[in-house]
């Protein structure tokens, strides 16, 4: 579901059914495949990219209402806390804003709300 092209050129793919992201150059040639536990066929657990500044990529992980950023050597940086209050998050869709430092997070069920990186 979920596609971003970094900065380098690289292409990154989620696919859920196989819990990874994979990573191609922009001839489509495979170059590297990132695990992600608790990516899976599900509904609403399609995760969704964005490409960030520094080569770096935000992947959605919604049934474990996270967010990861993952370097392009598919090290994973870091998961953004996600503020919940009483309800679940279900992050899908994400989109980074033109400050190039807080990322638009589409949440199932609960509208669009904002999270720095």
């Amino acid at each position: 579901v979920g596609i971003a092209v970094d900065q380098a050129g690289r292409v990154w793919v989620a696919d859920n059914g196989n819990a990874r992201l994979q990573v191609f150059d922009e001839n489509g040639v495979f170059l590297a495949q990132v695990a992600v536990p608790g990516l899976r066929e599900e509904a609403f657990s399609e995760p969704y990219l964005a490409a960030l500044p520094g080569g770096v990529v935000a992947a959605s992980v919604p049934l474990a209402g996270e967010i990861r950023l993952f370097r392009p050597d598919g090290t994973l940086v870091t998961t953004l806390p996600l503020s919940s209050g009483e309800r679940q998050v279900r992050p899908t869709g994400l989109a980074l804003l033109p400050d190039g430092r807080t990322l638009a997070v589409a949440d199932v069920g609960n509208g669009v709300f904002t999270v720095p990186f």
